[in-house]
């Protein structure tokens, strides 16, 4: 589908994040409402307690070993297994491993660092007794998975997964301002960046994983949307991971907006993603596309 899919959608989801950006506890329980998905007879789900952080564990049926950590987007200030539930069972399913949710602190009540803190604990306690550890995470759950692997300090992980990563939070000159089939605007991101950090320099690689030193960068699949805000941010992401040695992967889907993966009006391109993320996966190396 290309962005024109979006037009009858794409006033309804700015509303939406200008409410992330104005008034986020609000926008929770409107977005938890709005997203509320039935679980599959094959994923067995569970609540649990992690290294003090409350998650949710899905068991695929046929499951292998090793387990993958999904740490959810929204902003840093909404976000639950409501809201990216569907996207969560499609992916355990699909790469046939026990999966971990973390309900991670929020803000405004929980600034930065609270929910890196959160997440760094879960996937530090799973890394020390049930690896491998695939981590995963959407728009700021994958600048909070990157914060949590330089947080690891050489520990090993089987790889990363980073769907429309949002890794630059100064919202400088990485943001496309000429994306009008796209959602998001800079405005907003700057309110969310500015509300998260409280006062910390948004250039700290453990809040901006853009200025942060990638070698050693575990094998990492990235995808991002042709039509997304961030999509220079992420090419340059993606550029800067293989040339400090990384084995990095680029799924980009034309014609598609921010985190294309959770809206429902983009089935077919989120099949095709998950597709390529079954294959790259099991493959050996990864291809430099």
């Amino acid at each position: 589908m290309s962005s024109d899919g979006l037009h009858p959608w794409l006033g309804l989801l700015r509303q939406q994040n200008q409410l992330v950006a104005d008034e986020p506890v609000k926008a929770r329980a409107v977005l938890d409402q709005l997203s509320r998905s039935r679980a599959w007879p094959n994923v067995t789900e569970r609540d649990a307690t992690i290294a003090g952080v409350r998650c949710r564990v899905l068991e695929p049926e046929g499951a292998g070993p090793g387990v993958v950590v999904y740490v959810h987007g929204g902003g840093f200030h909404v976000g639950s297994f409501a809201t990216h539930g569907a996207l969560v069972r499609t992916l355990a399913s699909a790469l046939q491993r026990r999966t971990v949710f973390p309900e991670y602190r929020l803000a405004p009540e929980h600034p930065f660092p609270a929910g890196l803190d959160d997440v760094s604990a879960v996937l530090g306690h799973l890394t020390a007794v049930e690896p491998p550890v695939l981590l995963a995470g959407d728009s700021a759950g994958a600048n909070l998975s990157l914060g949590a692997w330089q947080r690891l300090e050489g520990r090993p992980l089987e790889g990363l997964v980073l769907l429309s990563p949002w890794v630059d939070l100064s919202c400088r000159d990485s943001v496309h301002v000429d994306a009008p089939f796209d959602y998001l605007e800079k405005g907003g991101l700057l309110r969310v960046s500015s509300s998260y950090l409280s006062g910390a320099d948004p250039m700290n690689p453990l809040a901006s994983p853009a200025f942060a030193g990638l070698h050693g960068l575990p094998r990492t699949f990235v995808a991002s949307g042709g039509d997304e805000v961030l999509r220079e941010e992420i090419a340059a992401f993606v550029a800067k991971g293989r040339a400090a040695g990384g084995d990095v992967t680029h799924h980009l889907e034309p014609g598609v907006p921010h985190a294309y993966a959770l809206l429902p009006m983009f089935g077919p391109a989120r099949r095709r993603l998950v597709q390529a993320l079954t294959r790259w996966r099991t493959s050996p190396t990864s291809p430099t596309r």
